[in-house]
């Protein structure tokens, strides 16, 4: 090498920027200590459990539509027994009409009703809402019999088209894509959670599509209900449902400036959603904290896997 070439290299090393003192000991700290996973578990649990105090502000982290609103619809049902002792009802998850009911059950053969309920035509979404996406579902069922009085099992499925009467579901573990039965006993609560089918269901879908009492939406799991050797005729059961949504509105809407933009795309984020979702179980009989405690279980597994080694790896980059 030629001494111009020599004192070149020189002046290039030199050049060249070198980590801070304060850097070194960033870098080397990271190392070291465990990393904080507070903030990165409870974006993932506000996504993933539909009863989390965060769910009802949640938004999915693809950035696919600018500005958003949040919104949490919250009903609520008093489930009768029939005259022979059965229960049966679905969830098809949309803004409007969410609740089908049984219009007669004659064993495991169950007759649905021709319409949708619980009607909640004058909220947020629906007054002002142009198009939306459901971000986690949940369903709570409490047991209202007493002791002497609580009897059967009970039957929740999920999968399969949505029905609507006057057609009938066979209640069998073959037409569903997933199914649990519990025992029905004092005071249980049971809890489920409804998934979306693939990737494309997280797509904005038009709120007036849903508006009416027959519509229904294929892109989230219908949630069945099914209860025999009940009472007869009796108040049995107390349901919750929770569906946090993400929506926008038109651009001349009153609420339109109150939305505020989307985060940024998270790939790994969004595979530990999917991940936490596959691996739930159709259903819980547990107290609502008992199924808590089982999607932050299955959460930290995902966060663990999916997010934060990319999450370290980043900051290792950033400070090295």
């Amino acid at each position: 090498m030629t001494n111009a070439r020599k004192k070149q290299a020189r002046k290039s090393v030199a050049r060249r920027p070198r980590p801070t003192r304060q850097g070194n000991v960033a870098l080397q700290a990271l190392r070291s200590a465990p990393p904080d996973t507070s903030h990165h578990e409870e974006q993932l649990i506000a996504l993933v459990d539909p009863f989390s105090p965060n769910a009802g502000q949640a938004k999915y982290p693809d950035q696919g539509s600018g500005r958003t609103l949040t919104f949490q619809q919250r009903y609520a049902q008093t489930i009768s027994s029939t005259a022979g002792g059965f229960a049966a009802f679905s969830i098809n998850v949309k803004p409007n009409f969410p609740f089908l009911m049984q219009n007669g059950v004659a064993g495991t053969t169950v007759t649905w009703a021709t319409t949708y309920t619980d009607d909640q035509g004058s909220n947020l979404i629906n007054t002002y809402g142009e198009t939306y996406r459901p971000i986690s579902v949940g369903l709570r069922i409490l047991n209202l019999l007493s002791a002497t009085n609580s009897s059967g099992y009970v039957v929740i499925a999920k999968g399969g088209a949505p029905p609507l009467g006057p057609g009938t579901t066979q209640i069998n573990p073959n037409n569903f894509a997933s199914w649990e039965t519990h025992p029905n006993g004092h005071g249980d609560e049971f809890h489920a959670t409804s998934h979306p089918f693939n990737a494309n269901s997280y797509g904005f879908g038009s709120v007036a599509a849903y508006k009416t009492n027959t519509a229904q939406d294929n892109s989230w799991e219908n949630i069945y209900f099914y209860a025999s050797g009940l009472p007869n005729s009796a108040s049995c059961f107390f349901v919750e449902l929770f569906i946090n949504y993400e929506y926008t509105t038109k651009e001349d809407s009153p609420i339109a400036q109150l939305a505020t933009a989307q985060p940024v795309m998270d790939v790994n984020m969004m595979t530990a959603v999917n991940s936490v979702q596959s691996t739930l179980p159709t259903s819980h009989r547990a107290t609502s904290g008992g199924t808590r405690a089982k999607i932050k279980q299955e959460a930290k597994k995902a966060l663990l896997k999916h997010v934060l080694p990319f999450a370290v790896k980043k900051a290792t980059q950033f400070l090295a």
